[in-house]
């Protein structure tokens, strides 16, 4: 929104001196008619972006009344994240473990899954070579 206020700024609105130093380029001069469409043109805008501003800040507050408020001291708020940590630590332990005994079952089922594929091919192998022999 920003990029865009200064882009449409840039366009509109001619250099000006800040320090009373000439201008390298001067500003372009504008017949009646176009200083007039230019200035109502400047006056819109200026009224839309500072629209988009206000509601923008507006959002901001909202969002920011919404977060959520700490309560207690300092200690207490420490406390809390050391007791978070541990309660994290804790469940990644247990993740640790569920995930290493779904290791050792998928691996299990893997070997089962092996053994019955080797004895389909034993088996048809083996019916291969009896409709061979005759």
């Amino acid at each position: 929104m920003l990029a865009q206020f200064v882009g449409n700024l840039l366009q509109v609105a001619g250099p000006v001196s800040i320090s009373g130093e000439e201008l390298m380029t001067p500003p372009p001069q504008h017949s009646g008619a176009d200083a007039a469409a230019n200035t109502a043109l400047v006056q819109q805008n200026t009224q839309a972006y500072a629209e988009q501003l206000v509601g923008t800040f507006k959002n901001m507050a909202r969002i920011i009344g919404e977060l959520p408020q700490t309560q207690g001291s300092a200690e207490e708020t420490d406390l809390r994240i050391s007791r978070l940590q541990a309660q994290s630590a804790a469940l990644h332990k247990e993740v640790q473990e569920q995930l290493s005994i779904a290791e050792t079952k998928l691996c299990q089922v893997q070997d089962t899954y092996a053994t019955v594929a080797r004895a389909q091919l034993d088996s048809k192998l083996l019916l291969a070579s009896g409709v061979e022999g005759v």
